[in-house]
This record gives structure tokens, sequence and C-alpha cells, in this order.
């Protein structure tokens, strides 16, 4: 096999209006068929406000999903954005009880009597955190039929012709495909501490070219189920940009080309921890597709200072190198152990050495996490963060994640971010109240592809 390490970078939008438009890829302009959302979480006094916007001049209707740190699903229902409307969500924790509340100012939910319309939940202990898919069903046809109505009739309506009426029989009565121009966005809140973060989804474009309009409780559809007109009999395709060049790949599982989309062999991100400014972080690593198949994973993180050098880890698993043919100094050094094994991992930077072990709550998200190293005595305050995903299936050794009849992907399906707080103590107002004062700011992770050609 002959290998290429690619590099992402954005390209411009026009890319995005060729005749190959179709196949699924990151959108460029954070409007998509499907959205996913990074984290929520009630945990700690955060509390989570999601925001969905239609831009489409057409009335849309959504797929929601509400996935645990699992990647099992809370629940499931359906929204309808009129052309220009916004759909939102609050998951706040009062007293032990989870409060999920939804808009209905705004958009029309299915169905009105959900856990999610308005009223409060109450839910398990491990109601903690986790992420959020959203897949553009379709939009309401007008009149003729042949254009798109720029509103739904009365959500009464809507759910009555959903249970009761045509679409019990088809759903995608009077249904066009999807515009593809949903976006959302996530604020985590602390207000007791004085810490916001807003996250934007995650958007794929060309994600859909027909109408996939299902009942609330169907499993489809979801962020397995892209469906490309253009491509040849039973495939489909995925659209990669990387900062040379774009290319355009045929899978035989729809599901694979979402994940060719979303693939890395290594994310990395700036990381500061220096405590002379309060500060922390987090790593957060989301694997969107774990459900769909199950592939023993390593996930080992390292760490690089300002000045290149490599923070030592605790433990150096054989024959791991990230893709570049042979191993550097700087790579083959040790690296800390991530766990892999949920569908969302938290790793906070600012673990004691007396919690190395124990089970814990991360400072920042509140996340149940359980550390396998603390930097207090090493040295370090800022540099990169970089997490390398090496695939393996014992005794068979490293394999790849994905193949087709030209190529084959390795790594993981993977988004995320790391979320920084910095602190300056507390300030004293004019009548001598102290106010906690800190500040936030998350980045996604870049990420490195490594794609091998089969021969």
């Amino acid at each position: 096999m002959s290998r290429r390490i690619l590099q992402w970078a954005a390209v411009p939008v026009l890319l995005c209006f060729c005749a190959l438009a179709q196949a699924v890829h990151m959108s460029d302009t954070g409007r998509g068929g499907a959205l996913i959302v990074p984290y929520w979480t009630p945990a700690g006094g955060n509390d989570t406000l999601l925001t969905v916007r239609n831009h489409d001049d057409g009335a849309t209707a959504a797929k929601f999903r509400l996935m645990d740190a699992d990647g099992g699903e809370i629940g499931a229902w359906n929204i309808y954005l009129d052309a220009g409307a916004t759909y939102t969500l609050s998951i706040s924790n009062t007293f032990g009880q989870v409060l999920m509340l939804s808009g209905l100012d705004t958009a029309c939910i299915a169905p009105l009597a959900t856990a999610f319309n308005g009223a409060p939940s109450m839910r398990s202990p491990g109601f903690e955190n986790g992420y959020i898919e959203i897949v553009e069903m379709g939009r309401a046809a007008d009149e003729t039929g042949l254009a798109a109505a720029d509103a739904w009739p009365a959500c009464e309506e809507v759910n009555e012709r959903l249970f009761y009426g045509d679409w019990r029989d088809d759903p995608n009565a009077g249904i066009l495909p999807p515009g593809g121009a949903l976006s959302a966005s996530v604020s985590l809140i602390n207000v007791e501490v004085g810490g916001m973060v807003a996250i934007d989804a995650t958007a794929l474009a060309g994600f859909s070219d027909i109408a996939q309009h299902t009942l609330p409780e169907s499993d489809v559809p979801s962020l397995a189920t892209p469906h490309d007109s253009g491509a040849e009999p039973g495939k489909t395709r995925s659209r990669i940009c990387t900062a040379t060049d774009c290319r355009t790949d045929a899978w035989d599982l729809p599901v694979e080309a979402v994940a060719a989309v979303l693939m890395a062999k290594e994310i990395e991100a700036d990381v500061v921890i220096n405590p002379a400014i309060g500060a922390q972080a987090e790593l957060v690593m989301v694997k969107p597709l774990e459900r769909y198949w199950s592939v023993f994973s390593e996930s080992k993180l390292y760490l690089r200072r300002r000045d290149g050098t490599t923070v030592v880890g605790t433990e150096s698993p054989p024959g791991v190198c990230v893709g570049v043919g042979t191993c550097t100094p700087e790579r083959s050094a040790p690296w800390f152990p991530v766990d892999s094994l949920s569908a969302v991992a938290v790793v906070s930077l600012n673990t004691s050495p007396e919690d190395v072990g124990l089970e814990q709550v991360s400072p920042i998200l509140s996340a149940t996490i359980f550390p396998s190293f603390s930097l207090e005595d090493r040295e370090f305050v800022s540099g990169i963060a970089s997490v390398f995903f090496e695939q393996r299936r014992p005794p068979f050794g490293t394999t790849p994640s994905i193949c087709n009849d030209e190529i084959c992907m390795f790594g993981e399906p993977v988004i995320g971010f790391v979320i920084q707080q910095f602190t300056n103590g507390t300030l004293i107002d004019a009548d001598g109240i102290r106010i906690r004062a800190n500040y936030r700011t998350a980045v996604e992770w870049s990420r490195k592809l490594d794609i091998r050609d089969v021969q």
C-alpha cells in the first residue's frame, strides 16, 4: 500500500456546488441536512441552551435524537420548523430534577405529549451528558406539490396527520426532499462560576436528496441513512477536502460515507493549564457512529510543550506511531492512555496525583471520569494536545476502519472540542459583593487523515 497523509483545511464554498454536490461532505457554511451537536449536560451547575435554525425559504421537518454518553438514545421526536424559524431546548438541573424545556412558540413538536415539550422531566443519575443528532427529513410541499411551502399547518393538525391521518400510511405524502439549510449551536453556561461557552454543531451537507419523513419513534432517518441519487446503484458517495485537493469516494454502506467524512487518524488542539491564570482544560471527543459497529480501538494522548518537547506519558504501546511511515522521536514517546470505550469521552488535564485511578468529576463540565495521569509535576503549562486513534482487531494487529475498492481509511469517525476555563479570582463590586470571574472558550479539534491506496 502507498500512503498519503492529508491535513484538513478550509476550501472555497464553490467546491460544494459542482456536479458531485450530493456526495455527503463537511459543510463550509455550518448549514446542512444533518447536524451533530457535540455536547449537552445539566451536571455541576451547567445549563445547556440549544438553538436550531432553519435557513431555508421552505418549512422543514427534522428528526431530533438525544443521545447519552454511551451512544444510546434517550429520546427521539420530530420538529417542524417554518421558513426562517428556530427551535430551542434548554437542559438544566434543579435540586436533582432535570428540566428539559422546548421552545413551542417557534416550532412544532411531535408527539405533543412528550417529556420534552416544556414539562419537567425526572431522569436517572446517568442522565448527565451526551450529544445530539439532528437529521432533516424533508420540506412541506405547497399546493402545486412542486415547490416548498413557507409554513406548516397548526401544530395540532401536524400531529393529527402524523398519528391518525395520511402520514400514518405514507409519511412522505406532500413532503419534498430536504433543503439542507439547518444549523445549530449550543451554549454551556454555569451561572454560579460565571462561565459560558458557545459551540457550533458539526454540519453535514449533501446528506440526502430524497424525503425521509417518518414517525417520531422510527429508527430512521439517522446518521446511518444518507442518500445519494447521483451515485452508482447501491453506492453512497463521500466528499473530503484537504489543504491541497478534494476527493470523492463511493461506499457500499451509506454509514461508511458518513464515517469517511468524519474520519481522523489524529486530532489536536492548543491547551493551557497555567495555574497563574487559573487555567483548566478538558478534552471532549465524540464518536457519533459508535453504535453502528464495534471495533476495538486504542486511543492515546500525547502533549507537546510550546518549545516542541514532548511531555512523558505513562506507557508506550508497542508499534504505535503516527502514520508517517517511521516513528519520529517526538511521536514515539510514551503516551497517556485515553478511555475510548464510550461514545463521549472527557479528559481533564488538571487532575491531582492523588486522584489518578479514582472516579472523579471533571472541574469544568462535571463529567464522570477515571483519570489515568496527572500533569502536576511535569512542568507543562501550555502546548498542544494530540490524540491518536489506533484500530486493532486482535490477533490481526492494526487494520483499516473502512475500505472500498480503491482506498482504506484508518482512525475513528470523531468530532469534539477542547474547553478552557480561566479565572482572575473574584471581583468585588461597589457594594462589596464578591463576584466570581471566570472565562471560558472552546475550539474544535484539527484533524489529520490516513488514507492508503488498495493495491
